[in-house]
């Protein structure tokens, strides 16, 4: 169970991070450095990198998601059911769907990673809150 409960923080703590680099350092620092090398192309190129940067992301954050739903989903069918587990997995299924149709629709939207990141928090805090099993 603990093993288990290791999971599901790794992966939380793997998307959550990856959201907050990007946002915080990634996006800013590629615009500032592109836009000031290349002032007439700067801006293709920003959107051009961000959206390589992103589309690989989701691959990983679908992975984490993955990785968030069935480990919570054991824990509950092996032991205790854990504190909150239906919102949990909503806000689960919540930010697999968000970053789902930010990977399809392509889209670069700071509100959609605003949105998964106050989620994932959400999620964080739980856990951080709940005893040991």
């Amino acid at each position: 169970m603990l093993v288990l409960r290791y999971v599901y923080v790794l992966a939380l703590v793997v998307w959550l991070g990856g959201m907050v680099v990007i946002t915080a350092l990634v996006a800013p620092t590629t615009v500032q450095v592109l836009q000031a090398a290349a002032p007439s192309t700067g801006h293709a190129l920003t959107d051009e990198l961000l959206g390589a940067v992103l589309a690989r992301f989701h691959y990983l954050s679908y992975a984490a998601g993955a990785v968030l739903f069935l480990s919570l989903a054991i824990m509950a069918i092996l032991g205790p059911r854990p504190a909150a587990f239906a919102v949990r997995m909503g806000i689960i299924t919540l930010m697999l769907a968000v970053s789902a149709y930010a990977g399809i629709r392509v889209v670069s939207s700071t509100r959609l990673m605003m949105v998964n990141i106050a989620a994932a928090l959400v999620l964080l805090s739980w856990e951080a809150r709940e005893p040991s099993r």
